[in-house]
């Protein structure tokens, strides 16, 4: 198994380039609907991520791993759902915004979406938390059934092959549901047909510790230099993505969010083996990784923020609304890495907060 836990600042651009595509796409440019994409970027990277981690551990320490996820994905989450508890009360549809916060809470908003009422009438506050339900999702199960494989001594290379036979079926459900006529919300929200990128991901961390392993052939010797053959392909495909699709268009919900899952996934490989390119360059600048590292946040709070500016100015054009939700949210987001995800990182910080909260 791979033992490696190096930093990849390319990572962390991989992390910031998710994140802005979606902001983009939150923020409603013309011609720019399908930057929703940046969703499945941030699966593809948490998928690899996970598995990685996961592969280094053996799948053992299940109980240390959901405890770093909790203390790494809630606090933020709480704030942000403090704060529209609390700024809902004295609001005149007070139950149904309090309801969409339980449902957001409890982790299961996207399930509520694909099955439940029409998508248009969650919250416009909290409807993005569906992909945080969905990666808990993952963090739940797929390290369970990770463990039930690595008991039976299953190899690198059985990773790759679970991990991608999942992505396959979950893109083939998702061209079933479609062509039964199911409605686009349930195949954009559904955690069974929307978790093509983070098995994807996780069949690439499978790549990378069975090149590592013992076994390892040429061509898995030579992944580095297909990646860096595939990559540009693939941020090509991010492009007519980006530009071509909506969340209505059928095509793009079917097969063309598979062929995003493996360009993300091509992307996640490319960045995890630092080789030198011109898109890792690009990675690692300066502004993409600060981004990253500031990305769950500023995912946490753009919505909100622009469902505040919309509501205060619902005239605003696209590039006003821009200049003030992006400075705005920027702030919110270092403001919730500083004083609220930074400092409950080191396992020596959150044992202080828990012997504090005891006394």
């Amino acid at each position: 198994m791979v033992r490696q836990t190096k930093h990849v600042t390319a990572l962390d651009g991989v992390r910031g380039l998710g994140v802005a595509a979606v902001v983009i796409h939150h923020l409603q440019f013309p011609h720019l609907g399908g930057l929703y994409i940046g969703v499945d970027i941030f699966f593809a990277l948490s998928g690899f991520l996970i598995t990685s981690s996961l592969l280094r551990d053996n799948a053992t320490r299940l109980r240390s791993f959901w405890a770093r996820r909790a203390w790494r994905v809630g606090p933020a989450a709480a704030v942000l759902l403090g704060w529209y508890v609390a700024v809902s009360l004295g609001d005149p549809q007070r139950h149904l915004r309090l309801s969409f916060a339980r449902v957001a809470a409890l982790q299961y908003i996207n399930i509520d979406m694909a099955n439940g009422p029409p998508p248009g009438s969650t919250s416009p506050h909290l409807g993005h938390l569906w992909s945080l339900a969905a990666e808990i999702q993952f963090y739940a199960v797929w390290p369970l059934v990770l463990l039930l494989v690595l008991r039976r001594r299953a190899t690198p290379a059985a990773v790759f092959a679970l991990s991608a036979a999942i992505a396959g079926a979950t893109g083939l459900l998702r061209w079933h549901l479609a062509a039964s006529g199911q409605p686009w919300g349930r195949l954009y929200f559904g955690p069974d047909v929307r978790s093509t990128a983070l098995f994807t991901g996780a069949a690439v961390a499978g790549l990378v510790a069975w090149r590592a392993a013992d076994d390892a052939g040429p061509v898995l010797r030579s992944l580095d230099r297909v990646a860096a053959f595939l990559v540009l392909p693939a941020v090509a495909v991010f492009g007519w993505y980006g530009w071509s699709a909506s969340l209505t268009w059928r095509p793009g919900l079917t097969w063309g969010l598979t062929l995003v899952a493996l360009s993300a996934a091509v992307l996640v490989l490319h960045a995890s083996g630092d080789r030198p390119s011109p898109v890792n360059r690009l990675l690692c600048t300066r502004p993409l990784t600060y981004l990253g590292s500031i990305s769950y946040s500023l995912y946490l709070w753009h919505v909100p923020v622009i469902a505040l500016v919309v509501a205060r100015w619902p005239d605003i054009t696209t590039p006003t609304k821009a200049l003030v939700v992006v400075p705005a949210s920027l702030v919110l987001a270092i403001g919730s890495y500083r004083f609220v995800e930074r400092p409950l990182m080191s396992q020596r910080s959150r044992r202080a907060l828990l012997a504090t909260a005891g006394a």
